[in-house]
């Protein structure tokens, strides 16, 4: 499961990142999704998957999914960004960091079934 953190939701962030996976979920407000995984509430996307693969990655683990649900928010946000040690926006990422390009979501038949999928972006 991923969940896609909305600007504003830092609080979320910050309590998965510090605390132990029990203590992370206490007053979380939540529910279960079609594979049975946790959905935060509130959150800009879910992205469902089941564990097609772990890999050992240093002092962390590297697990590949398949996708299984996408859905999308209606809520105009925007995301929760991460980087270089701190929360930004994306507005507000420097002019020499590098853009992606391109499809922001790649075409997957296992999408195409919760979200109608084209040219490589969720609608």
């Amino acid at each position: 499961m991923v969940n896609v953190l909305a600007a504003g939701q830092e609080h979320l962030s910050a309590g998965f990142a510090r605390r132990g996976l029990a203590a992370a979920w206490d007053g979380v407000r939540h529910r279960r999704g079609p594979t049975g995984s946790p959905r935060l509430d509130g959150v800009l996307a879910v992205v469902e998957c089941t564990v097609e693969h772990s890999l050992p990655g240093g002092d962390h683990e590297i697990v590949v999914g398949r996708v299984r649900h996408v859905e999308t928010s209606a809520t105009p946000a925007a995301p929760l960004v991460f980087f270089r040690g701190g929360y930004a926006s994306l507005a507000s990422l420097p002019a020499s960091t590098p853009r992606i390009s391109g499809p922001a979501v790649a075409a997957h038949p296992a999408m195409a079934a919760s979200r109608s999928v084209s040219s490589g972006s969720v609608t």
